[in-house]
């Protein structure tokens, strides 16, 4: 059995915690377990996208692409669009709406289009 670990919560996250626990059926200390655990499953997924999306843009460079912000980085390879579509949906389902807005609103304050998925790719 692993050691016990004492923490403190406000009482407001005691609540929430607790609340959520409850409607998993599950004791609050074994719901916090468990989101550790899936942070830690978060993290490491999330770097394996850094690595992926690192690893993708070094191809693109090599190939000559300028690589900046407003470039269209899916231009020449089906596979560039691919990518970058997948990479946009997982990070999308990644983030929270609230993250997702922030985003979009740095976009638009570029001047850069939001991508939605719709026939004209702009929002």
């Amino acid at each position: 059995m692993a050691n016990p670990i004492p923490i403190r919560l406000s009482d407001e996250k005691w609540a929430y915690y607790s609340e959520q626990a409850q409607a998993a059926g599950i004791g609050l200390s074994t719901y916090l377990k468990r989101r550790l655990e899936q942070g830690d499953q978060v993290a490491e997924q999330l770097a394996e996208l850094r690595r992926i999306v690192a690893e993708g843009f070094g191809e693109l460079r090599d190939r000559g692409d300028s690589g900046s912000a407003a470039a269209p980085i899916a231009g020449r390879d089906p596979t560039d669009a691919a990518m970058m579509t997948e990479m946009l949906i997982l990070l999308r389902s990644v983030v929270g709406a609230d993250k997702l807005q922030v985003a979009h609103g740095e976009l638009r304050r570029q001047g850069l289009p939001v991508w939605t998925g719709e026939k004209g790719g702009k929002k």
